[in-house]
């Protein structure tokens, strides 16, 4: 291994260590706001319209993909019993890193402010369980 290859593998980590803080704090200063709030700031992110119907109608337009994702790949309903042990921010942190699989516009609504709307709204109601 050369020095230059090791250099860049101490970078890869710390960015990621980073990352991970970065998303935590996001998370912790989402999960603060109420969910009107939430929907607005996703209306303001996406539409550069600060109005909590368009945040619901963003939501409603991926609405089907992330119920793939966490009501049948995570399989929610299932594993619910598992999930209910976990504190408000571990279990946004864990969809987080289950929302990675969202394609095209879904990549600029931030994965955080996606998972803690839906830990807010509720994930038994989201997925019908």
């Amino acid at each position: 291994m050369t020095m230059q290859f090791i250099m860049k593998d101490m970078g890869n980590v710390l960015l990621e260590v980073v990352n991970v803080r970065n998303s935590k704090n996001k998370i912790s200063e989402y999960l603060k706001m109420d969910l009107e709030s939430l929907y607005k700031l996703l209306g303001k992110t996406i539409a550069n319209d600060y109005s909590t119907l368009v945040g619901k109608k963003i939501l409603q337009k991926i609405d089907q993909k992330l119920y793939q994702i966490i009501c049948n790949e995570m399989e929610y309903c299932k594993n619910k019993s598992q999930f209910t042990y976990l504190e408000t921010q571990s279990l946004a942190e864990l969809l987080v890193k289950n929302l990675d699989n969202i394609e095209h516009m879904e990549k600029y609504i931030p994965k955080e402010l996606l998972a803690v709307l839906l830990v807010k709204i509720g994930l038994s109601r989201f997925c019908k369980c």
